[in-house]
């Protein structure tokens, strides 16, 4: 065993290939893309869930259906207008670019 890590000490350091950085970038941009073009169905994926899951919780927890459409309503508002602050900051941005 000695000798065996003795012989592995030996050997030359490995390194990365010259290139490496821009193949990380360029996956890591790929997947940008990809997330990109299908963001919009998974928020609206997410967003069905997480109502339907909440209007389960709350129903079976005795909450009355007023309340609960309340509750859901105003979730639902304020997440369209964050999504609308964030869409026009965007657009700005892109506009300036």
């Amino acid at each position: 065993m000695d000798r065996l890590l003795m012989d592995r000490m030996r050997a030359p350091v490995p390194a990365l290939s010259s290139n490496f950085e821009r193949k990380i970038v360029r996956a890591a941009k790929r997947d940008s893309d990809l997330l990109g073009r299908y963001r919009w169905i998974v928020f609206a994926a997410y967003v069905v869930a997480s109502a339907l899951t909440s209007l389960a919780i709350m129903h079976n927890a005795g909450l009355g259906w007023l309340p609960i459409v309340g509750i859901l309503a105003a979730a639902t508002v304020g997440s369209a207008a964050f999504v609308a602050w964030k869409t026009g900051r965007a657009a700005v941005a892109r506009s300036e670019a």
